[in-house]
C-alpha cells in the first residue's frame, strides 16, 4: 500500500514536504493512455522516468561540474583534436575558405556533364552515382579546369572485383598518356598513382593502404605551395588517412581531357572499371 504524508512546517521545525511511501511508488502525470510516470526502483535505489526529463542544467554528483559545462568542454576538445590532426597531416584540408572557390563540382546525380569517347557508352546515373557495368563505359569530363599550382581534387568510388590495373580518374587515354592518374593497382586492392614530371617517364607510386570491394571510399589529392602532393583515403564514416606523399610531382598537362572510370585506350582490354563513382570536385 502507498501512503501519502503531507507535513507542514510548524514553529520553525521540519520544512514542508510531500512524501510517497512504498517500495514501488509511482507518480503518474496525465491520463492512463497518455501519461508520463516517475517510478521508484527500490532495488537500484533510483527513480525511473518513462519520458524525457528536461532541465536548464544538471549538476553531476560528486563534482562541481554541470552537464552544460561538460558538453561545452567536449565540443571545444573535438575542435582542438580536428585542428591537431590537420596540422600533423592526418586529415585532408577542410572545406575551402572563400578565397579558394570551387573550380569544379560534379555530384554525379546525372550524366549531363560528361560525353562519350568514340562509340563507348556512358555509364548510367543511378541513385546519385555513375554506375559502370564493366563493358568499357567511359565518361569524359566537360569543362574540367586546368589545375592550379595549389589545388585539392576529390572523388568517391565503390569498385567491384577486378584483377588488373583499373583506372579511376586521370588523363590516360588522350595525349596525356599516363601523365596523371589514379588507378587500382595490378593484382592488389591498393592505389596506384601516376604523377606527372616535367620530362621523362611519369613518377609512379603505390600505396600500402587497401580497400574492400563494393565499399564506398573518398580519395583526395592535395598539392601545396611547396610542390608536395598528398593522397588521402577515407571510408564512409571513417577518418581520413594519408596513403601517399611525394614531392616529385608536376601538375597535369594543361588541356588534358579527364576520363572517369572506363578503360585505358590501347592498353590491356581487361583494365576496365566496374562499380560506382560520385562526388568529383576540385578547389
Amino acid at each position: 500500500m502507498i501512503h501519502f504524508v503531507l507535513v507542514a512546517s510548524v514553529l520553525g521545525q521540519d520544512p514542508t514536504r510531500f512524501q510517497i511511501a512504498g517500495a514501488q511508488s509511482v507518480i503518474q502525470f496525465g491520463s492512463q493512455d497518455d501519461s508520463v510516470t516517475l517510478i521508484r526502483n527500490a532495488t537500484e535505489d533510483e527513480l525511473v522516468c518513462s519520458g524525457k526529463f528536461k532541465a536548464t542544467d544538471v549538476l553531476i554528483e560528486g563534482t562541481t561540474t554541470t552537464v552544460a559545462q561538460m558538453m561545452a568542454e567536449h565540443a571545444t576538445m573535438k575542435d582542438d583534436i580536428a585542428a591537431l590532426k590537420r596540422f600533423v597531416g592526418m586529415m585532408p584540408p577542410s572545406s575551402p575558405p572563400p578565397s579558394f572557390p570551387i573550380l569544379y563540382d560534379e555530384p554525379c546525380a546525372n550524366i549531363s556533364s560528361a560525353y562519350q569517347f568514340g562509340t563507348k557508352a556512358l555509364p548510367a546515373a543511378v541513385d546519385g552515382a555513375w554506375v559502370y557495368d564493366g563493358s568499357s563505359q567511359t565518361a569524359l569530363l566537360s569543362n574540367f579546369p586546368d589545375l592550379p599550382q595549389v589545388f585539392t581534387m576529390q572523388i568517391s568510388f565503390s569498385m567491384s572485383q577486378a584483377t588488373y590495373y583499373v583506372p579511376i580518374i586521370g588523363t590516360w587515354y588522350n595525349g596525356g598518356g599516363n601523365h596523371w592518374g589514379i588507378w587500382k593497382n595490378n593484382n592488389e586492392k591498393t592505389i596506384h598513382f601516376n604523377c606527372g614530371q616535367s620530362s621523362g617517364t611519369p613518377s609512379t607510386h603505390n600505396s600500402d593502404w587497401t580497400f574492400e570491394w563494393d565499399t564506398w571510399y573518398t580519395l583526395t589529392v592535395h598539392r601545396d605551395a611547396n610542390d608536395e602532393v598528398k593522397l588521402y583515403a577515407k571510408s564512409e564514416g571513417g577518418a581520413a588517412q594519408v596513403i601517399l606523399t611525394t614531392t616529385n610531382c608536376d601538375r597535369p598537362t594543361t588541356g588534358g581531357i579527364y576520363s572517369v572510370g572506363g578503360y585505358k585506350m590501347g592498353g590491356n582490354d581487361l583494365e576496365i572499371f566496374t562499380g560506382r563513382i560520385r562526388d568529383i570536385a576540385v578547389w
